[in-house]
């Protein structure tokens, strides 16, 4: 949004699009890792959904809170949408 909202009248470095949606439940981890580990990451959190009966076919989604470019400390969080809460 602060891009959007820059006052020197420059255009944003990447394109917004805000929408409303629906609440979702979603399983979510945090981590501060490295790029590399972030595969890793992935595996284990399919590992976790599988123990939990979770199918897997659900789509994941990835909120970067910070650091896209870096190679290390990137803090990412995982989510997936559930059926149902735990």
């Amino acid at each position: 949004m602060q891009q959007i909202e820059r006052e020197d009248g420059g255009m944003p470095l990447h394109e917004v699009v805000v929408k409303r949606l629906e609440p979702l439940t979603v399983v979510s981890f945090r981590e501060t890792t490295s790029r590399a580990s972030i595969p890793g990451l992935f595996e284990e959190f399919d590992d976790y959904l599988k123990w939990s009966g979770v199918p897997n076919s659900v789509p994941h989604m990835v909120v970067w809170h910070n650091c896209l470019e870096c190679e290390s400390s990137i803090d990412l969080e995982i989510a997936c949408p559930i059926p149902r809460k735990f």
